[in-house]
């Protein structure tokens, strides 16, 4: 993974060009042409409270892989690490995910995550492809919310 200020720095550069473009969908079709594929790696920061304490800019990694609206695959968070399954959800309006990630390093845990896909062009010209979200949930030291954000790596 890449290295935390590298990572916050890039999570910054493309919440900036997200925003201010006010794009969403995907790199080669409209959101109203149907599902999107979303697979790839991503990369990201998360920050919440974990068994009632806050954290502040975790390493967040998701790993996707798509057939047609149904998403499998894996996940990092900070120390756990798990796989997940979902679905996309394509609109005219936005373009969403819905997970279900299960835990299974260091220890046992349960829980969901929504997020939004969005689509940015950065400063030097090139396609960004981004999810921000949330997800919650419980494991062995306790409950979990938290907010994240990352970045199809490339």
């Amino acid at each position: 993974m890449r290295s935390l200020n590298d990572t916050i720095h890039r999570a910054l550069t493309v919440i900036a060009a997200l925003s201010t473009l006010g794009c969403s969908g995907d790199i080669t079709q409209s959101l109203s042409e149907g599902p999107v594929d979303i697979s790839g790696s991503y990369d990201g920061i998360a920050s919440g409270i974990d068994a009632g304490r806050s954290f502040q800019e975790v390493l967040v990694e998701f790993t996707f892989f798509q057939t047609d609206t149904v998403l499998s695959g894996g996940f990092e968070i900070n120390t756990g690490s798990g796989t997940l399954t979902g679905r996309t959800n394509a609109g005219t309006e936005s373009f969403t995910i819905e997970l279900e990630l299960t835990q299974i390093n260091p220890c046992p845990g349960e829980f969901t995550a929504d997020g939004e896909v969005r689509q940015g062009t950065t400063l030097g010209g090139a396609i960004t492809l981004g999810i921000v979200g949330t997800y919650q949930g419980t494991y062995c030291e306790g409950d979990v919310t938290a907010d994240y954000f990352v970045e199809l790596r490339r």
